[in-house]
């Protein structure tokens, strides 16, 4: 097996995509290889190509996994990717309705309050009274962490924008 990607996508996206391709294989192919490790009959590893659009779905949650999971004594409580198709991924278990019909209130509110002045809404952060919430359009998505006030807005910022290249890459 040979995987190839363009350089300049970089590095972080060719090792989030090896990691998944590499997860993905391993856990669906478990069980052939426990019991042959000289893998003589590459059969039965055929079908895995065709699991390559499921890998990178799959890549979505690694990210939020990643930058955001592993935030949380940044004060990161939560992040949520919501696609334009409605599919939600986040770092913890959340009401799928009442997100997409906040983040879908959101963006017209922000979308009618940015074309006074003929522009549209590219980002959007909300001071609450223990909560900060920052929303990021990407490409088919919306990226939307929600933290403490504490939380330090330039890790936070760095983080969000890193996550959003490589979300934007896997779209």
């Amino acid at each position: 097996c040979a995987i190839f990607h363009n350089v300049a996508d970089g590095d972080k996206y060719g090792s989030l995509v090896a990691s998944e391709i590499l997860k993905v294989f391993l856990w669906s192919f478990e069980n052939e290889l426990e019991k042959d490790s000289t893998f003589r009959d590459l059969k039965a590893f055929e079908e895995f190509g065709s699991k390559l659009p499921e890998v990178f779905r799959g890549c979505i949650q690694s990210i939020l996994d990643k930058y955001f999971a592993s935030y949380a004594r940044l004060g990161v409580r939560q992040a949520v990717l919501v696609t334009e198709s409605g599919e939600t991924y986040s770092t913890s278990p959340i009401d799928r309705l009442a997100v997409l019909a906040s983040v879908e209130a959101l963006q017209h509110v922000a979308t009618d309050i940015m074309s006074l002045n003929g522009d549209l809404p590219l980002s959007i952060s909300v001071d609450g009274g223990r909560t900060r919430m920052a929303a990021l359009k990407i490409d088919q998505a919306m990226l939307i962490v929600t933290c403490s006030r504490e939380a330090k807005l330039t890790k936070l910022s760095e983080v969000l924008l890193t996550c959003a290249e490589l979300a934007e890459q896997v779209f």
